[in-house]
């Protein structure tokens, strides 16, 4: 059966695999000229750099993985992946580890005696906060609270790449609440509470070539059908089905399709929608996300990670 995806980010080649194996017949439609949305690389000054996730982890148990190995080989983070150790920044030219933990912490190049002491000092203040005590500073930006214990210039160079790294901001603009989530949970920090009372994780696994290899392992050992520089125009809709989508111009007939971009499009793209049912789009806010599956009669596919994932007939 013939299914129309839109955007072949991570999001809609994980359903195109899916779909695949499970007897239908998906075509991936994506506006840009390469896929895989935010992950992918591309080139700076001799270096290749990353964009979105730079590493896959909760590789037992994550649903990625676990699609991952179902669908595209129970060997697949043998061959195309390797094992992701830590980051590597670098000051002045010179390379410095993440610490992962105190011996390491006093031996950096990444700042100086007393930006080291004060980093210790707001590590534990975090730990005795934890996710559910930093609520209250929501509102704080990251750089308000770490300008109390980190008086060096360049430690904050540092945290503020570190802030980049777990919240996608610089210190400034990032609250204190989303920088604290990602720092305690983040790899390498974690590491420095004493042994007894570490969390053993299991590896986590970067792609062999850099993110970009990541969606390209999906199409070429997936096998999935991804048109490029196919921007969706229409979704036609009759009596409340879908009946095709128009693509470059031109109309493709499915019953069948999966939206996978921005909530606040939908009603520019859908054809026959009620004005009750435009506003309701137009409200909801765009950091939340939606997949639409529309058409499908029965239980499609299920598995059970760290969250529970059920794709059925909506």
């Amino acid at each position: 059966m013939k299914t129309a995806i839109i955007g072949a980010g991570m999001g809609g080649l994980c359903i195109g695999l899916i779909l695949k194996n499970e007897g239908f017949e998906p075509v991936i439609y994506e506006k840009n000229s390469s896929p895989g949305g935010s992950f992918g690389s591309y080139e700076l000054k001799g270096y290749q750099v990353d964009t979105g996730l730079h590493f896959l982890t909760r590789a037992e148990k994550g649903e990625l993985p676990q699609l991952m190995r179902k669908y595209l080989g129970e060997d697949v983070f043998d061959k195309d992946f390797t094992s992701h150790k830590t980051y590597n920044f670098v000051y002045k030219g010179t390379p410095n580890p993440l610490p992962e933990g105190i011996g390491s912490l006093l031996g950096t190049g990444l700042f100086s005696r007393k930006g080291k002491i004060g980093f210790l000092r707001m590590f534990f203040d975090f730990l005795s906060l934890g996710r559910d005590g930093t609520e209250r500073y929501k509102d704080h930006s990251a750089y308000d609270y770490i300008k109390k214990y980190i008086p060096d210039e360049q430690a904050l160079h540092f945290l503020n790449a570190l802030c980049w790294m777990c919240s996608g901001s610089d210190i400034k603009n990032a609250s204190l609440f989303r920088f604290v989530d990602g720092v305690i949970g983040g790899k390498g920090m974690g590491d420095f509470l004493p042994n007894p009372l570490k969390k053993k994780y299991p590896p986590d696994y970067y792609p062999i070539g850099g993110l970009k290899e990541l969606p390209e392992l999906f199409i070429k050992k997936g096998g999935l059908d991804v048109r490029l520089d196919s921007p969706i125009e229409k979704i036609f809709t009759e009596n409340g089905k879908v009946t095709g989508i128009k693509v470059n111009g031109k109309r493709i007939d499915t019953d069948i399709v999966v939206y996978g971009g921005l909530v606040s499009e939908l009603p520019d793209i859908v054809d026959g929608l009620s004005k009750e049912e435009i506003e309701k789009f137009r409200d909801i806010q765009e950091y939340k996300a939606i997949t639409l599956w529309v058409g499908f009669k029965e239980e499609i596919a299920k598995w059970d990670g760290e969250s529970y994932v059920n794709i059925r007939e909506t």
